[in-house]
């Protein structure tokens, strides 16, 4: 994609969607590449939290890389292998997720619909997400996760924690729809959360809008959580579903 003007890339944000590889000016992507604009606001009451569009941005501060990695069944040699692939973190917020996956090799973005924001509270939470942009601007995507400005069939592994918590059930199929369209043949994508999806409901709407090139699985995880200072066991959902290899 050439540098050009701003309104150029607008355009063409518009008409089309971004292929992940190709968008070298992420910059201007975060800057213009999504219409979803994010209303950034501070709780009364907790000062140091920000919400976009009535949701926590959370990050390294709640969900720290071991637990994160965990919960999506990533182990060290699986990251290892990730090398040289395109992944997608969705609702990626401010996590060590990315830049690890950075550091082994895979050509790691986050998409998130905060990139997109005008201005970011100057509170704790804040001065994280501006210092997690600055370190990954290169790598980030303004774009909302139920419409996604990227290319079908061009991602080798979609992961997503937690994002489903906050979705109705409705919204939460949509999401499920756009992870399995931008899934490169063999690609795989991992979603998890503490709100259980119905695993046949999940096979039958992604077998009658794409066929029956899918393969779908999920697995219960049960652990203690600290989680605002309360120790409480929680049981969440791994979801994992692949696309068809184009290899016999």
């Amino acid at each position: 994609m050439k540098s050009g003007s701003k309104h150029s890339l607008v355009l063409i944000l518009l008409l089309t969607s971004v292929a992940l590889p190709a968008a070298t000016h992420a910059k201007d992507i975060r800057d213009c590449g999504s219409n979803f604009r994010p209303h950034l606001q501070v709780p009364a009451g907790n000062p140091d939290w920000v919400y976009a569009n009535d949701v926590m941005v959370t990050g390294e501060l709640f969900y720290p890389l071991d637990l994160v990695l965990a919960d999506l069944s990533l182990s060290d040699s699986q990251v290892k292998k990730l090398k040289g692939k395109t992944v997608l973190s969705v609702a990626e917020g401010f996590s060590g997720l990315l830049p690890h996956l950075g550091r082994h090799g895979a050509d790691a973005w986050g998409l998130d619909l905060w990139y997109s924001a005008d201005s970011i509270p100057e509170n704790e939470t804040g001065k994280r997400m501006k210092k997690f942009i600055a370190e990954n601007e290169g790598q980030l995507i303004a774009g909302n996760a139920l419409d996604m400005p990227v290319l079908d069939h061009s991602v080798d592994l979609l992961v997503s924690h937690q994002l489903v918590n906050n979705l109705l059930m409705e919204k939460s199929m949509t999401f499920l729809e756009e992870a399995f369209r931008v899934l490169a043949p063999g690609g795989e994508a991992r979603v998890f959360g503490f709100d259980s999806l119905d695993i046949e409901t999940v096979k039958a709407r992604l077998l009658a809008r794409f066929g029956s090139d899918i393969e779908v699985s999920s697995q219960s995880i049960s652990k203690q959580w600290v989680y605002l200072g309360k120790k409480k066991t929680m049981t969440g959902q791994l979801l994992i579903f692949r696309r068809a290899s184009l290899d016999p």
